[in-house]
C-alpha cells in the first residue's frame, strides 16, 4: 500500500493492451510481487526510431529499497532465463 496525498492506494493487477512484441516481458514483470508496469513499447525502426522499453514501479521506497531492488533483479533474471549470453533464445523475447 502507498499513500498519494490523503488517499491510500492498493495494487491491483489488470488486463491492459500492450505491444505484441513486448507482451511476454510485461507479463513476467507484472507477475513479480510489488511490481507494476505503467508504460511500454516494443520499439520501432525507421525515421522515428524508438528503443523498446518498459517503465515500472517497484515496491514502496524505504530504508531497504536497495536490498529490495537486488532481490527484484535477481528474481527477474531467473524469470527471464538470463545466462552469460543474455536472454535465452526460444522465450519469445529475442
Amino acid at each position: 500500500m502507498r499513500r498519494i496525498g490523503t488517499h491510500k492506494q492498493v495494487a491491483v493487477k489488470t488486463t491492459a493492451f500492450v505491444d505484441n512484441g513486448i507482451a511476454e516481458l510485461v507479463t513476467i514483470l507484472n507477475s513479480i510481487p510489488q511490481v507494476s508496469t505503467f508504460s511500454s513499447c516494443e520499439g520501432r525502426l525507421g525515421k522515428y526510431k524508438e528503443d523498446a522499453h518498459v517503465y515500472l514501479y517497484y515496491g514502496v521506497p524505504n530504508k531497504r529499497t536497495w536490498y529490495g531492488m537486488g532481490k527484484f533483479t535477481s528474481r527477474l533474471a531467473g524469470l527471464l532465463g538470463l545466462n552469460g549470453e543474455g536472454l535465452r533464445k526460444g522465450r519469445g523475447l529475442l
